[in-house]
């Protein structure tokens, strides 16, 4: 109850200290122009308060986006990556392939030899005895 008392008697000599600072008229000494010039320094302030508060604003989002690309710039990195892995890898099969598939039947030595050998057999040649190439010009003789 003591305790209770003195806080009570501690906030009416508070409200009482307070009610005779506050009723007291206290006159400005400042001219019309000096409270123009302050008004005009605060106006500046929270000009600039302002601006700086924008270029805060623009520095997080750009700090955001910096946050975006290096998070999505190791995948695309990786995925390069991986294609390019899986391309090497593939190459030799593929060469393999390209190598071991026949495309169009080269004619071999024994298609050759059997074409030869009907030229040689028939009645009537065709391509050994064209006109053309008996009258071909002779190589001449190696000089020795």
């Amino acid at each position: 109850m003591k305790q209770d008392t003195a806080v009570a008697l501690g906030l009416v000599g508070v409200v009482v200290v307070l009610g005779i600072v506050g009723c007291r008229e206290t006159r400005s000494t400042l001219t019309g122009t000096q409270v123009d010039s302050f008004l005009s320094v605060q106006q500046t302030l929270a000009d600039e308060q302002a601006a700086l508060g924008q270029a805060r604003d623009e520095l997080e989002a750009d700090r955001r986006t910096w946050a975006s690309r290096e998070r999505s710039d190791p995948i695309i990195a990786v995925s390069i990556q991986s294609a390019a892995m899986l391309i090497a890898c593939c190459l030799p099969m593929v060469l393999v392939a390209f190598l071991l598939w026949k495309g169009e039947d080269a004619p071999t030595e024994v298609d050759a030899t059997e074409t030869l050998l009907i030229e040689l057999l028939d009645d009537k040649p065709e391509w050994l005895m064209k006109p053309d190439l008996a009258q071909a010009p002779k190589l001449p003789a190696p000089e020795s």
